[in-house]
């Protein structure tokens, strides 16, 4: 399953950009993460986020932004 978003922020720049548009592909239980991939989820309080995969611990996914 596909999805398309617009990005509205720095918090991947240069990476991403202001209003750039990125399709997202769903991930299932047995797809694999890894380090440095980007990825797209929701986050009380915040909503929708993007960022880059910084550390992955016992199932635990620890993200980043590259925004200097």
């Amino acid at each position: 399953m596909l999805q398309l978003f617009k990005i509205s922020g720095n918090s991947l720049y240069p990476l991403y950009k202001e209003g750039q548009r990125v399709v997202c592909r769903k991930v299932f239980q047995n797809t694999k993460i890894k380090v440095n991939d980007t990825i797209v989820f929701e986050k009380d309080h915040y909503g929708t986020m993007i960022k880059q995969v910084a550390s992955i611990e016992k199932n635990h996914y620890f993200v980043k932004g590259t925004d200097p």
